[in-house]
């Protein structure tokens, strides 16, 4: 714009001015929520996201709606609006269904809300057993015994879900009867973390449990979870103690995993929580089986060294990597062993009740480096199983053990089971006696020899020598070695005469 200015005689023009006008108000476009939000627990946090564009700058961003009943401005944000940005406001609320707008100011002072409402109902997370849709959690039941037999089971389960936060929950109990697999589903358009309680049975097996803790979900994810089950007949009992500095630690989660030597891998075949005086009770197979313990200390696995357990009480401290926690062999089998009066016959009596077929080695030998093998044998385990070796050519002392070898584990462990020296001493004397005699007669023969000739120092040497090597090749006792170098001797003294 200028101006001019006339006297009418002259005229003066200023310079010129420009300048823009606007009646064009903000454009406001809401995002989300419109519709459905599912949310874990009341009341929970929930964001409202908009943009809006302008010719000029924004100055300040208002969002109105129904949250406490009435239709009044919730909260205004001065500084943070972006022209074409996205823009969110957390609004913590409980279930319900709300009405909520956004009314955005330029520069100019022109204002407007978007041009319609949004509803939203805010409501707890829908999980439930499968019917239609994709299962975020599928558990499938196995025989702990055989894990290719896929079996039916019963099921009870508590499923709580929390936002990453942990902040609120919603907790959900589904059922099964006798089914061989149980789905969950979930609807939500967000990502949640779960823990859940699973307690499952089935006819003729035992009750167990197991745990999911802190698992991030959503419903393009599934999560696959096998549970095995271990038979009445075949299973034993254990009480864990767990222990920490001491003190008897309840409400601990310790988890059970079985090796399975054909696939080379542990699998957790069971979970269990402790009492209130720090106790778990756990169903194991008794023999031949390694397991292995994982203690959830807080969000922390404690892993303790592979253990072999028995129906008795065991205690586990946590964290404590310096404490043994290996577990005997079932303490139903033993194995004695004894010697007749003659020291001719060893004869070990294996007694095994439960009678589950473990194998069983018996060697017999005798003392030394190159101690002569003189029996090797091997039995199944039974209610009475004899096993027997004839010592009656042994020529030294003897050493017997009897031994059961873990044939299910890797690597696999040996437990002596009886072990034993038998002490041979009129044969040892008399060998020792007879091998003096023969080279005493030897050096005698020989120091006569060389009063001969040189000829038959050579030659009385010679023949002792052949004697004691010949009489080692064929498996002759001392006694018999020293008896043979003391005829040599007397033969080559007849010579000499």
């Amino acid at each position: 714009w200028i101006t001019t200015a006339t006297n009418g005689n002259n005229t003066t023009t200023s310079d010129t001015w420009n300048f823009t006008t606007t009646s064009d108000n903000p454009n406001v476009t809401l995002v989300s929520p419109n519709g459905s939000v599912y949310v874990a627990g009341e009341p929970s946090v929930i964001n409202f996201t908009f943009y809006a564009t302008d010719m000029s700058n924004l100055s300040k961003a208002e969002l109105w709606g129904n949250f406490s009943g009435t239709w009044e401005l919730n909260q205004t944000n001065f500084s943070s609006v972006g022209n074409g940005t996205n823009y969110t406001f957390n609004v913590s609320l409980p279930y319900g269904t709300y009405i909520w707008n956004v009314n955005v100011t330029d520069s100019y002072g022109h204002s407007a809300f978007a041009t319609s409402n949004y509803t939203v109902t805010v409501g707890p997370i829908q999980a439930y057993k499968c019917t239609t849709g994709t299962p975020f959690l599928n558990f499938t039941f196995w025989d702990e015994e055989n894990v290719s037999v896929n079996l039916n089971g019963s099921m009870e389960m508590t499923l709580w879900m929390y936002p990453p936060d942990r902040s609120s929950n919603e907790s959900y109990n589904m059922s099964w009867y006798n089914v061989s697999y149980a789905a969950v589903c979930i609807d939500t358009n967000s990502t949640y973390v779960i823990d859940t309680w699973q307690v499952y049975w089935f006819d003729g097996y035992r009750t167990r449990s197991y745990l999911i803790y802190n698992l991030s979900v959503n419903t393009s994810e599934t999560h696959d979870i096998s549970l095995y089950q271990i038979s009445n007949t075949t299973s034993d009992r254990l009480t864990v103690s767990v222990e920490k500095n001491g003190i008897s630690q309840e409400g601990k989660y310790t988890k059970l995993l079985r090796y399975y030597p054909a696939l080379n891998e542990y699998k957790t075949v069971e979970i269990e929580k402790t009492d209130d005086n720090g106790n778990a009770i756990f169903y194991v197979h008794p023999y031949d089986v390694w397991y292995r313990f994982l203690i959830l200390d807080g969000d922390r696995e404690v892993l303790l060294p592979q253990s072999r357990m028995t129906s008795t009480t065991k205690t586990l401290e946590i964290s404590s990597a310096s404490s043994s926690k290996f577990f005997y062999i079932n303490n139903g089998v033993s194995g004695n062993c004894s010697v007749d009066t003659n020291k001719t016959l060893i004869s070990c009596l294996i007694s095994d009740t439960s009678n589950v077929g473990q194998t069983y080695y018996f060697t017999v030998k005798e003392v030394g480096l190159d101690g002569d093998t003189l029996c090797y044998q091997t039995g199944s385990s039974g209610p009475a199983v004899m096993l027997s070796c004839n010592i009656s050519n042994a020529t030294t002392d003897v050493i017997y053990n009897l031994i059961l070898k873990m044939k299910h584990s890797s690597p696999s462990p040996s437990f002596i089971l009886a072990s034993g020296v038998v002490e041979i001493l009129n044969k040892n004397i008399y060998g020792d006696f007879g091998l003096l005699a023969g080279f005493v007669v030897i050096a005698g023969l020989g120091f006569v020899g060389a009063t001969i000739s040189a000829s038959m120092l050579v030659i009385s040497v010679l023949i002792g020598i052949i004697f004691v090597v010949a009489s080692q090749f064929i498996g002759m006792a001392p006694t018999t070695i020293g008896i043979l170098i003391f005829l040599g001797g007397l033969i080559l003294v007849r010579l000499q005469k």
